[in-house]
């Protein structure tokens, strides 16, 4: 045990320094792109779903049909057409609320992160004072025998 110190080399994760350049990712949007936002944001809102609803409602058939007529009108006009937007705007609200949650993990490991160095300081510091405990612990033991 004489002569031995504690030492510890601390190596950070690769993913720390590429971190630490800043780079964000852009990505460039084509015009087909900025259309396809306009689209889904225009027919993913409740005002669009009103809109299809009343479209359904006037493409209902007249008051003599036949139940299987009542059943095509259903699934084949009002559900396509009405809960296309109502599925969309609950993606989106879904969508939402994970991009919140992302953000706040985002936030913890930020803060985290920002921990680390003041604990490898400390660490430092208490290897220091171990080591200063053991030599002065050796040396004492090596002036009793």
């Amino acid at each position: 045990m004489e002569g031995q110190k504690i030492s510890h080399t601390h190596t950070p994760h690769p993913w720390t320094f590429q971190r630490k350049l800043g780079k964000e990712l852009k990505q460039a949007q084509s015009g087909n792109g900025k259309v396809a936002v306009v689209l889904t944001k225009a027919v993913g809102s409740m005002w669009c779903a009103y809109i299809f609803a009343g479209w359904a409602i006037l493409g209902l058939p007249g008051i003599t049909i036949l139940p299987n007529e009542i059943v095509q009108w259903v699934s084949q006009t009002f559900v396509q057409l009405v809960m296309l937007s109502v599925i969309m705007v609950g993606q989106s609200l879904l969508g939402a609320a994970s991009d919140q949650r992302a953000d706040q993990t985002f936030k913890d490991v930020e803060a985290l992160l920002s921990e680390y160095p003041q604990l490898h300081t400390h660490l430092g510091k208490q290897d220091d004072s171990l080591n200063l405990l053991h030599e002065r612990m050796t040396l004492w033991f090596s002036e009793k025998v």
